[in-house]
């Protein structure tokens, strides 16, 4: 199903709509959540939220082809909210993830010294990695899901596009 028959589907209030919403993008989304609080409840809780907000504000979605992004936005204010909520720091530190275990190979080293480097990002930084490298969002998404303004997407872009900031 296609995010525009999706949208009209959520705006004609179809009864199945909201579920064809969750299948599509529940996964991904979740895992976004996931990166950023501290618990998999708390993820779980502001994926639901997100979708009830989504379907309770899909007319304010101007253009069906940015649904994703428009989700994923929901998604991050969701989690920012959850934060706030809990104590004054609205970013916190990814949850503690194991180093992931590899077999011997050429590419070990390279695997652990990845995994060290994205581990000593600000949470904003690797924030904007994991949209762009596991999410796949482009430039002009990555600015609309953080919702940065104008001279800020810029610096979005140009982070998305693996220039220096």
């Amino acid at each position: 199903m296609t995010d525009s028959v999706l949208v009209a589907a959520l705006c004609a209030r179809n009864p199945r709509a909201l579920a064809d919403l969750y299948d599509s993008y529940a996964e991904s989304v979740y895992r976004y959540c996931r990166s950023m609080l501290a618990t998999s409840e708390a993820a779980e809780s502001a994926l639901l939220g997100t979708f009830i907000v989504a379907e309770a504000h899909v007319h304010a979605l101007a253009d069906s082809r940015r649904l994703e992004a428009w989700l994923y936005a929901l998604a991050r204010g969701e989690c920012v909210r959850r934060h706030l909520a809990e104590g004054p720091d609205p970013l916190v530190p990814a949850p503690a993830v194991p180093v992931p275990v590899v077999t011997a190979g050429g590419d070990a080293d390279l695997r652990v010294m990845a995994w060290n480097a994205t581990r000593s990002l600000s949470p904003e930084d690797r924030e904007v990695l994991d949209l762009s490298c596991r999410h796949g969002f482009g430039p002009i998404d990555l600015a609309a899901v953080l919702g940065v303004t104008p001279q800020g997407r810029r610096r979005a872009v140009r982070v998305g596009e693996g220039a220096p900031a």
